[in-house]
């Protein structure tokens, strides 16, 4: 509906306008699960859509990223072998494993998925989430990544030699 000279009145359901945007005050609308509360001692964490950016966009950790479909196949196959390299890297300080389903929870806008299961990391000290490039088959190809491009090393087994 035209308003007055050079003024378009706009309107939805909501009753938000375009000066709303501008000012700041719409908030965006993605799909997301509730929030988790955090399990103390998890090998990963379940992240959802409204807390994506906060667990992943930690600045102060390094973070690899699970996102899946549970009911595809190749995404089963790959929480079981993603599971075992968070044990294998389980005590790392600095590093954290956290898992999204994208069929309940949307990943923010550009977030690169160009097949499922996507991993993707983000270093500690950068607001970058790149996806992890070749994609990995199994755990041994993402300990590969977290070992040799990204210098993270699992803890040593504690485990004492017998005689």
């Amino acid at each position: 509906m035209y308003v007055g000279a050079n003024r378009w009145a706009w309107s939805n359901s909501a009753g938000h306008t375009p000066q709303d945007y501008l000012d700041g005050e719409l908030v965006p609308h993605f799909s997301s699960e509730p929030v988790p509360k955090p399990v103390k001692g998890a090998l990963i964490r379940k992240v959802v859509g409204s807390n994506y950016l906060s667990e992943v966009g930690n600045t102060k950790k390094d973070v690899m990223v699970m996102l899946c479909r549970p009911s595809l196949p190749d995404c089963r196959e790959a929480a079981e072998f993603y599971k075992k390299l968070a044990s294998q890297f389980h005590g790392v300080k600095n590093l954290v494993f956290t898992e999204m389903n994208v069929a309940l929870n949307d990943p923010p806008v550009g977030t690169d998925i160009s097949s499922l299961p996507s991993f993707l990391f983000s270093p500690r000290g950068s607001h970058d989430i790149a996806p992890v490039t070749p994609r990995p088959k199994d755990d041994a190809d993402l300990a590969f990544f977290l070992k040799y491009k990204q210098n993270i090393k699992p803890l040593k087994s504690k485990k004492k030699d017998e005689l």
